[in-house]
């Protein structure tokens, strides 16, 4: 599984790739790629938020792509993360329920 990030912060870049790895451990043989990207963004009131974008290449060829708007970074990339990772285990086992011709 090859993982890139797109922060513009080394400090920021080291704890998503923290983050990463612990959520797709488990995920290990069925990622091909996973790209995150960092980015800071004001909603309409002015506030500084935080978007996570992730975008997860599977194994058999699909792209599932997530995004998370948070207040804080860990909890954009946690959120993100964890809606990937439960995707992912949802269509391996549906994958595993449907017979193939």
């Amino acid at each position: 599984m090859r993982i890139q990030i797109h922060a513009d912060n080394a400090a920021v870049k080291s704890r998503v790739e923290q983050l990463s790895r612990f959520y797709l451990t488990c995920l290990h043989g069925q990622l091909e790629s996973i790209e995150l990207g960092i980015d800071d963004i004001l909603d309409p009131l002015g506030q500084a938020l935080k978007r996570c974008r992730v975008s997860a290449r599977l194994g058999q060829g699909d792209t599932l792509q997530f995004i998370e708007i948070q207040a804080d970074l860990a909890l954009a990339v946690s959120r993100a993360l964890e809606r990937a990772s439960r995707t992912i285990r949802r269509r391996s086992a549906l994958r595993r329920l449907v017979p193939t011709g």
